[in-house]
């Protein structure tokens, strides 16, 4: 039986978005996981309204 090839591109994904949502105090980022937005209406790769609340919340 032919094993299949690892999934690198997959577990680099899965790295760098365990990095994103780690906290902070643990040496991470502390972004905020929105969730699987894949079957979303009306997504969009900028979402305006959460972009506008973050920048009026930084600035």
């Amino acid at each position: 039986m032919i094993q299949p090839m690892p999934r690198s591109e997959h577990n680099s994904h899965n790295r760098v978005a365990r990095l994103l949502i780690t906290p902070v105090a643990d040496s991470g980022l502390g972004y905020e996981h929105l969730g699987n937005w894949s079957k979303r209406e009306h997504k969009r790769a900028i979402e305006v309204d959460l972009l506008r609340v973050v920048i009026q919340l930084t600035h």
